[in-house]
């Protein structure tokens, strides 16, 4: 899977072009500009398939009246409630652990 990840990456690094910043001032680092008979070549994907955009309708946001139920709802106490049991599963759990062993 690794090798597979990696050599997917390694063609895509093959086929990125970069573009200075500026023009005679050249990258410095392990990423440098691209020479510039790869500039000249260089030509745009408007392609459809490369770069897959959400469609419109997603995007919209759904408005739903409020109701008395949701209003009644208490969503900050019920999370907080269960964020607290989560935290102190492990402390109930060892302390009837610590109790059992009491008994014996």
């Amino acid at each position: 899977m690794q090798a597979a990840n990696v050599a997917r990456l390694e063609a895509y690094k093959s086929k990125l072009i970069l573009f200075p910043r500026k023009d005679g001032k050249a990258k410095k680092g392990e990423i440098n500009d691209s020479p510039a008979d790869a500039l000249k070549n260089a030509a745009q994907v408007r392609d459809a398939t490369v770069l897959r955009l959400p469609a419109k309708e997603a995007q919209k946001a759904v408005y739903e009246p409020l109701t008395k139920a949701v209003k009644e709802h208490g969503a900050y106490a019920e999370g907080r409630a269960l964020w607290v049991e989560k935290r102190d599963h492990g402390r109930v759990k060892r302390a009837a652990e610590l109790a059992a062993l009491k008994k014996k």
